[in-house]
């Protein structure tokens, strides 16, 4: 299944209605091209239709409910809406979302807690369990930490430009250098892999580390050679904040100096 599906659809976004996705004409041949769009919008539509079952009820009975976590959901909790949600003034502002969507979506919709989501970044560090609940095999885990992008050198070239500039919007150390990376990236299942040309970034974070990011500014990183992960989260837009990049870059650094004086 991974070999059909998983490893051929690949990276993010929203996406709507299951019709409005399956209407959308492909860029690329699946596999052949990274390019950042729908595609796990179309992997929810695999979920789905193998397990039969929505995918809200996929996650629960999967993920959240072996690792013991209750308030990730795509169903709005109106108890933290306030919390979680602020109207802008003189705005096109649409309001917040109180109901369920249509169609829930595996590039986004999904609300909790940083709490939460950690235990899932531990599960994966861990091998892909946690306090005894299994959510991945090993070899899957594996997998997510090696590269899926073209090995046919012409074909890769262009996918690793592609991803290296989309890359550099992703990064708090490439954002003060006008896009550029500390070091060549990768992508992985799941997320961005950076340090891959063997380069640690100067704070400690180790090659290899899988990574990524949220519309709202909301990071994430696991590095299994640090055993460290850890989750950063706003809830602003748009996104390209400076002084949210700047306080995840003090985060991260300050974390890796006390790991650096723990060990």
């Amino acid at each position: 299944m991974v070999d059909m599906t998983v490893s051929k659809v690949g990276t993010n976004v929203a996406g709507s209605t299951r019709e409005s996705i399956t209407e959308i004409p492909l860029m690329y041949q699946p596999g052949k091209h990274y390019h950042y769009g729908i595609n796990n919008d179309w992997l929810t539509l695999i979920v789905e239709e193998v397990s039969g079952l929505p995918l809200e009820a996929y996650l629960q009975q999967n993920i959240f409910q072996p690792l013991g976590i209750a308030d990730i959901s795509f169903i709005p909790n109106p108890s933290k809406i306030d919390m979680a949600y602020r109207p802008a003034p003189h705005t096109f502002d649409r309001g917040a979302t109180t109901g369920p969507e249509k169609q829930h979506s595996g590039g986004s919709g999904l609300q909790g807690s940083p709490k939460s989501f950690i235990r899932i970044l531990q599960a994966i560090l861990d091998g892909g369990e946690l306090d005894g609940a299994r959510i991945l095999k090993k070899e899957t885990v594996e997998d997510m930490f090696r590269s899926h992008l073209s090995q046919e050198p012409e074909d890769r070239k262009r996918q690793l430009e592609e991803l290296t500039e989309f890359a550099g919007e992703q990064d708090p150390w490439a954002f003060e250098r006008g896009g550029m990376l500390p070091g060549s990236v990768d992508w992985g299942l799941g997320g961005l892999l950076t340090g891959l040309d063997g380069k640690s970034y100067s704070h400690g974070r180790a090659p290899n580390t899988l990574c990524w990011s949220g519309f709202g500014h909301s990071f994430w990183i696991i590095d299994r050679e640090k055993d460290l992960t850890y989750c950063f989260w706003s809830n602003l837009i748009p996104y390209g904040s400076k002084a949210v990049f700047d306080c995840w870059r003090e985060v991260e650094e300050l974390l890796y100096l006390g790991a650096g004086k723990r060990d």
